[in-house]
């Protein structure tokens, strides 16, 4: 019979942790198309709050209510195509306008990874789609709907990228035969996801053409709207010191989940006379909508560090031993200590985290299950009974640290800074920015900076994950200790969690 060491089974049950579990959830496209927001991810949930702005009677009016989304995806084995099928159904209204939407639509998306890994989607709506507006007394029913997005997700070791394109065209009927509106749409999409976070950007412009008659006189008129939104979920480790003098430890670490969804809209639309005739008057209004859901919050491990009480890195250290990224007797740590490549593998696979997968897909073919074959290690001097053989074999597959040369991973070599930063980079798929910044960092010690680590080093500077010395000095050359290490892990997860956000939502929308 055969016999399997326990160091084994711990190892094969340590990759599957490592592979598949997950904090946050990530989606894309959850508050649909047409220009609105909702309330964001919420394990187990399919009902969110939404608000949207419509134009129809030729002015701003805000709907609200709820979005319920549910998706199923399906694989095709023989085709390597899958097909996302995504159904929105929409109850909003206004009660102050008298206004009420009742919407009902599908979208079927056709996804096609491609040999580098990237990911083509292809989206159109299904013909059973239902929209029905009232204002006033006025019902605006839904005949036409023509529909397409097309978009690319580019996925990186810790994170995944996306940008697409939408066309629409609508057109209603105004109480039967009394009129009609169509509305042009063209939109831009963008965003990210990682286990972090996620955030999506849409800008969408509407071109408004309205047409009825009024005392047998055809009255047309045009407008414009621009609606911008950004929906995004994020995790934020806060640190919380207790009022109590008499407890056995002074405060801890919170990590707090926040949902949240802005909305920023303009119009150019005509002023209507008492008989509802429009004029060649434009009226221009501007508006903001926000939706935030209450944070999700939960307490992590305590990890008492009273050795390194004032030291520059203490935050650092605690937030990592909090999250268990550093693992460990946090009494015995030494911050001075040289970390290793393996070390240093295991940190960066317990931080950038992979991917977690949708919650709302409901997966009808699949291929998944556990593996039962014996890993092999890629390195000669990496044993698969190696404590670190998990790390070390994920940080390989994911592209975040590779070996030295002659299948040799040197687990027991010291980093340099510059190589730390390097690898920072790697995980955030962000090497090739540096060709659109500059051709040298402003570090003192500029010329000192590896070539394979150039690239790397000018991107980290310019995001601001690393910032050298009050001398100006970035000392790359240097071995990297564990405080130092702890610092700039500590670094990047605020930049995945707070930075990123900022190039993705604040610059664009001013809310």
């Amino acid at each position: 019979m055969l016999k399997i060491k326990k160091s084994s089974i711990f190892i094969w049950v340590l990759i599957w942790v490592l592979f598949f579990s997950s904090v946050v959830y990530a989606r894309k496209g959850d508050s649909g198309y047409e220009g609105g927001i909702s309330s964001g991810e919420e394990a187990g949930k399919t009902s969110f709050a939404y608000q949207e702005v419509i134009f129809l009677s030729g002015k701003p009016i805000v709907v609200e209510g709820t979005l319920t989304l549910r998706k199923t995806l399906r694989r095709d084995t023989k085709t390597g195509v899958d097909t996302l099928t995504s159904i929105f159904t929409y109850n909003l209204s206004n009660p102050q306008a008298n206004a009420s939407l009742t919407r009902g639509l599908t979208l079927i998306t056709k996804q096609t990874k491609k040999d580098n890994g990237q990911t083509i989607e292809e989206t159109t709506l299904n013909p059973n789609v239902s929209e029905r507006i009232i204002i006033e007394d006025k019902v605006y029913t839904l005949t036409t709907y023509d529909f397409s997005q097309t978009s690319i997700t580019d996925p990186k070791s810790a994170v995944e990228y996306f940008s697409g394109n939408l066309w629409g065209k609508k057109k209603y009927s105004i109480n039967g035969e009394s009129g009609s509106i169509t509305i042009d749409v063209t939109g831009d999409f963008f965003g990210y996801k990682h286990h972090w976070g996620r955030t999506e950007t849409q800008i969408l412009g509407y071109f408004i053409q309205g047409e009825k008659v009024i005392n047998g006189e055809k009255d047309e008129w045009g407008g414009r709207a621009l609606i911008k939104t950004s929906s995004s979920t994020r995790d934020q480790i806060k640190y919380v010191e207790h009022e109590p003098q008499v407890i056995s430890f002074q405060g801890g670490y919170v990590n707090a989940q926040f949902n949240k969804s802005v909305l920023e809209y303009e119009s150019k639309l005509p002023i209507f006379d008492q008989n509802g005739v429009s004029t060649n008057s434009i009226e221009e209004k501007r508006g903001s909508l926000k939706i935030e859901t209450f944070p999700k919050s939960s307490r992590l491990p305590i990890h008492p560090l009273d050795h390194l009480r004032g030291h520059w890195a203490e935050t650092a250290v605690g937030t990592l031993f909090s999250l268990e990224i550093l693992k460990g007797d946090s009494d015995s740590f030494n911050p001075q200590k040289i970390m290793n490549r393996a070390e240093f593998s295991k940190a960066m696979v317990l931080a950038a985290k992979e991917v977690p997968p949708d919650p709302l897909r409901n997966n009808q073919t699949t291929n998944g299950g556990r593996t039962t074959q014996k890993p092999v290690s890629p390195f000669v001097d990496v044993s698969i009974d190696n404590s670190y053989f998990p790390y070390i074999h994920q940080a390989y597959q994911r592209g975040l640290l590779m070996g030295k040369g002659d299948n040799r991973f040197a687990p027991n070599d010291h980093l340099m800074m510059a190589d730390a930063i390097t690898v920072l980079i790697n995980a955030l798929g962000l090497s090739n920015m540096a060709s659109r910044i500059a051709v040298q960092t402003t570090f003192k010690d500029d010329a000192d900076i590896p070539d394979y680590a150039k690239n790397s080093i000018i991107v980290a500077q310019k995001i601001g994950l690393v910032q050298g010395d009050p001398n100006g000095y970035l000392k790359p050359l240097e071995r990297m200790t564990q405080d130092r290490a702890a610092v700039m892990i500590n670094n990047f997860l605020n930049y995945m969690r707070e930075g990123m956000i900022q190039d993705y939502r604040e610059r664009i929308i001013h809310f």
